[in-house]
């Protein structure tokens, strides 16, 4: 022990080195000579004798002369119990999130500069972040990444044809993005290979891909200013005709989290059109009524069927199985809203502040 002082570390459940330190530096008590002859007084009190002599042993062989006497009080205190993920109980079986004590988000890390990011505000996905961590957006017609461990990627080279919208798909390693040129629609850009690995191309020249979204298959569905409703296979490179025909600019596709069903918001109508997938059957409109404002939607990470619509006013959560509202959160200018993958709390961004 003496030794190797740093090797022993005594059973302890608490801590306090100010009285600790205190203890060590008075006199030790003098011999307890007990004349009582009840047990419970003659085991207290040499227990107490035993404890002592045991500190004063630990404190020569650990430390020897050294004046630096710091060591941890013993104590009999229980440790507290802490809540284990399986005592915590859903509030409800519409929210089932336990809310936390303090707010998660902090002072920025970091802030990158978007120029003209106005520009693409009114598109579904003008920046996303992959999981392998890297972020894209476009800028100047080009995608242009960043990683937060300092990873560099090269921009896209395309001659200034990217158009406003972009995705990636489960994995990370593939982005699609749109392009603007005739039968040109969009393409798909590789990491590993880091250049565009296939371009997927349309008799239809005068539409636009404005809203994208991969399937867990890697198949590409994506919608147009025209309302055609396509899906795309990196294998061949083509698209298929379209599956649905709405009238009116889509500006957002997204699948639930076991893809049975396809939401679509189409923006000049203040729609948004549930689809059976991959069937491509009609099964509900949702009429927004707040004409002009942006309509956000965002599915459940794991619980199929639940949708969650952000307004001007407020979010539903809408549970498109039955068809009903289940539930509604007031919060005033929407910009856009998010499922947390992970523990499925609903993170709101807000535009601006109504007096």
């Amino acid at each position: 022990m003496a030794q190797y002082p740093d090797r022993f570390i005594p059973k302890r459940s608490a801590m306090d080195i100010d009285y600790s330190c205190y203890l060590l530096n008075q006199k030790g008590p003098k011999p307890i000579i007990v004349e009582s002859t009840d047990s419970e007084v003659v085991n207290s009190a040499k227990r107490s004798q035993n404890q002592n002599n045991y500190i004063s042993v630990l404190k020569k062989a650990i430390f020897g002369n050294n004046r630096q006497k710091w060591v941890l009080q013993f104590s009999s205190r229980p440790l507290r119990k802490r809540d284990s993920p399986e005592s915590f109980r859903c509030l409800s079986d519409v929210w089932p999130v336990k809310p936390r004590s303090k707010p998660l988000l902090k002072n920025p890390s970091i802030i990158l500069d978007l120029p003209d990011i106005q520009d693409h505000l009114d598109c579904s996905s003008p920046l996303d972040w992959a999981a392998t961590g890297y972020i894209a957006t476009v800028y100047e017609n080009e995608v242009h990444f960043w990683h937060p461990e300092g990873r560099r990627m090269e921009a896209t080279y395309t001659s200034m044809r990217v158009g406003k919208c972009l995705k990636w798909n489960r994995q990370g390693n593939l982005l699609a993005f749109a392009l603007e040129y005739p039968h040109c629609k969009y393409a798909t850009w590789s990491i590993q290979l880091q250049k565009v690995k296939t371009v997927f191309f349309c008799s239809y020249a005068f539409c636009e891909i404005t809203a994208i979204e991969w399937t867990k298959s890697n198949e590409i569905i994506t919608g147009c200013s025209q309302g055609c409703l396509r899906t795309g296979k990196i294998s061949t490179g083509h698209m298929m005709y379209p599956h649905v025909q709405l009238d009116g600019t889509i500006s957002c596709v997204k699948l639930s989290s076991n893809e049975n069903f396809c939401a679509v918001v189409v923006k000049n109508n203040f729609l948004i059109r549930l689809l059976r997938y991959p069937q491509w059957t009609a099964h509900y409109d949702i009429n927004c009524q707040e004409i002009g404002k942006k309509i956000s939607i965002s599915w459940h990470p794991w619980r199929e069927g639940l949708l969650a619509v952000g307004q001007a006013q407020g979010v539903s959560i809408w549970n498109v199985n039955n068809l009903t509202v289940v539930g509604h959160i007031v919060c005033y200018s929407i910009d856009a809203i998010a499922f947390n993958p992970v523990s499925a709390e609903l993170l709101v961004s807000i535009i601006e502040y109504i007096r």
